[in-house]
């Protein structure tokens, strides 16, 4: 399972929605009240590799952006809290993959509105995590 895919199976178990399109230019959803999460992953920091191990990355540390949408300003920061908070964990195997820890950055910020005029609010998370 991909890195995207495990940390949104973590946000559909944890119950914060089971919209969750994942990508640089996801296609969003015509309906206007629609709420949903779209992410996509960046680079993030260098990894961590551990005494005699060589040159064998020990653990990953992918970033992730997440972007609430919502048609209102209280829906989408309520949506993105929600993500937020699922999203701040420690010591936690998803799909096989051990999650040291996973920490957002900053808190919800808001980001304009989206193509289709749904108000958005982002935030980046870090992550220390075996490699997938």
């Amino acid at each position: 399972m991909s890195f995207t895919d495990e940390i949104k199976s973590r946000l559909v178990a944890q119950g914060v929605t089971d919209l969750i399109l994942v990508g640089m230019k996801p296609v969003l959803p015509d309906e206007a009240g629609k709420k949903f999460i779209t992410m996509r992953e960046y680079g993030g920091r260098a990894p961590w590799r551990v005494h005699n191990t060589g040159a064998a990355t020990r653990y990953a540390r992918p970033g992730l952006q997440v972007i609430a949408h919502a048609p209102n300003t209280v829906d989408s920061l309520a949506l993105a809290y929600q993500a937020y908070n699922a999203l701040c964990f420690v010591n936690t195997v998803i799909s096989g993959t051990t999650y040291i820890q996973v920490n957002p950055l900053q808190e919800p910020y808001p980001l304009g509105l989206d193509t289709k005029g749904r108000v958005q609010f982002v935030f980046n998370v870090e992550t220390l995590k075996t490699p997938s």
